[in-house]
């Protein structure tokens, strides 16, 4: 995500100078964001070691806002202006938040549910909390492990044995 920063920065102000908005960056770059997590919700599972870096690197189009929004105000307001955005961006991320947990909550739990608890099943559900999940987790995070010998991330409470700092 640093060199995605990095990059976007640079590729807009490259492309200010040759006379190109900087708007074209963050349009382009967030569609393209979109494109690889569509693709990730349409289940496809090639290139893992690609498409999830890529899906971080382009994710970071959208901080180009912030220098947009700092040149659009005289330098005394350009931190006011930036702190108003920023709150807007963490209010609207709560909001659609929590309007995805009211969706899920909408859908009984599963009998069985492989969490015990009266939430949908990651692992069995592949409606709106299953593709919702391929967004935000890793490939192997939905309930099967977090990667190679590591324990479920879901699981029945009470069940996963907690583990010291010395690793026994």
């Amino acid at each position: 995500m640093v060199a995605g920063h990095m990059t976007m920065g640079n590729m807009a102000s490259r492309l200010e100078r040759a006379g190109i908005a900087p708007s074209y960056v963050i349009g382009i770059g967030v569609g393209a964001s979109a494109l690889v997590q569509a693709a990730l919700v349409l289940g496809f599972s090639g290139m893992q070691s690609f498409i999830w870096p890529l899906c971080g690197f382009l994710g970071t189009a959208g901080s180009v806002s912030f220098a947009i929004v700092s040149r659009a105000f005289p330098a005394a307001m350009a931190g006011r202006a930036n702190t108003a955005l920023n709150l807007l961006v963490f209010v609207t991320s709560f909001m659609v938040q929590w309007g995805m947990g009211i969706v899920i909550n909408l859908y009984p739990a599963a009998r069985g549910s492989c969490c015990g608890r009266p939430r949908p099943c990651l692992r069995r559900d592949r409606s709106v909390t299953g593709r919702r999940a391929a967004l935000v987790l890793p490939p192997d995070a939905a309930g099967e492990g977090n990667g190679p010998g590591m324990p479920p991330i879901l699981g029945p409470p009470g069940r996963q044995k907690p583990r010291s700092l010395n690793g026994r």
